[in-house]
């Protein structure tokens, strides 16, 4: 709580009403006493999920008194610092939620679940029978929930996928995860704690067009061989380390179980 009262503190004074001199003392032991209740309500309120107060980076309105919280995975926290329970929150820019909402999708989300085989399976199954499924449905569940059980069900996937590997004798250290999904700190985290495999970012997440300059960087004669040009172009910017892997481990199970009953019916 000490953590979240000081970045809110720091918050109002380098922005905020704290560092305008025309603002009472009085109002300034008012503000300072409000912003650490402020404090104790989000720690609660955070206590059990991923958010490190040690990454939030704020900025208040002077005008309107409204704080927001940003954190590097795209989650944002914003509302009144004297009306918590009215915040509301975002994550990757997607729609505001209540951000009660967003903190209990940081904590794990639900037991909502998705089947994404929604044109049949790839590997490792090649099965054209196999549907899309969302399990679990019911009435308090909400985007936020739809939106996790997505990412969480297309790490699943991964998940086989790198189980499939690995029975076949292949030791898989990473992931290199490229294209738009690389740019979703959350899924990106989703897919470590899900596969138990750190999950690495490239500086360049377009990966097939990359390939395709290399591949003419190397019939050009810039390179000498294919190495020599990824051992130059190459690099990476981020890694993600598996947190939660075990709390997932149940869920994985009920998921696998949800794709065989899946085509039990399809195929009834």
């Amino acid at each position: 709580m000490d953590a979240i009262a000081d970045v809110l503190l720091d918050a109002m004074g380098e922005s905020g009403p704290l560092g305008d001199s025309a603002v009472t003392g009085a109002e300034r032991r008012r503000l300072k006493s409000t912003a650490r209740v402020c404090a104790s309500a989000l720690a609660d309120h955070m206590r059990g999920s991923q958010f490190h107060t040690t990454q939030l980076e704020t900025s208040f309105g002077r005008e309107d008194g409204v704080l927001a919280i940003r954190l590097p995975d795209g989650c944002v926290l914003e509302g009144r610092i004297d009306r918590v329970d009215q915040w509301t929150g975002s994550i990757d820019g997607g729609n505001p939620s209540d951000f009660l909402r967003v903190i209990d999708y940081k904590r794990g989300g639900n037991e909502l679940l998705f089947l994404p085989y929604l044109v049949g399976t790839g590997a490792p199954e090649f099965d054209a029978d196999a549907n899309g499924v969302f399990w679990g449905l019911r009435q308090e569940h909400d985007a936020i929930d739809m939106a996790g059980a997505v990412m969480e069900g297309v790490s699943f996937v991964l998940r086989k996928n790198c189980e499939h590997i690995a029975k076949s004798g292949v030791q898989l250290k990473s992931i290199i995860a490229t294209g738009g999904g690389a740019k979703s700190a959350i899924w990106c985290q989703l897919q470590a704690d899900i596969t138990g495999l750190p999950v690495v970012i490239p500086t360049e997440k377009e990966a097939a067009c990359l390939g395709c300059a290399i591949i003419g960087a190397v019939a050009d004669g810039v390179f000498g061989s294919y190495q020599e040009a990824a051992d130059k172009i190459i690099s990476f910017q981020h890694r993600y380390e598996p947190v939660n892997h075990h709390k997932y481990e149940k869920k994985y199970e009920k998921y696998c179980a949800l794709y065989e009953a899946m085509l039990k019916v399809t195929r009834l």
